[in-house]
């Protein structure tokens, strides 16, 4: 594990009960909830698209219940 600073800064707080607690090696994120969705999102659709892109090419008369069971798994 590599040597970090894991201490909180004078007003780096933490969200967990309480709140004077130190923990050691908490981290914050970076990014906000709506950031941490849509990069979610982003990813879900491109991994999608490129599924169903491949499989039209390599199968275009699959039935469409084919499609959804190989687009959920």
């Amino acid at each position: 594990m590599a040597a970090g600073n894991f201490t909180l800064e004078p007003g780096q707080y933490h969200p967990y009960y309480p709140i004077e607690a130190q923990i050691a090696g908490y981290l914050a994120n970076k990014w906000n909830t709506f950031e941490l969705v849509s990069m979610f999102s982003a990813l879900c659709a491109g991994i999608f698209g490129i599924t169903y892109v491949l499989v039209k090419r390599i199968r275009p008369n699959l039935s469409n219940g084919d499609l959804s069971t190989i687009m959920w798994f």
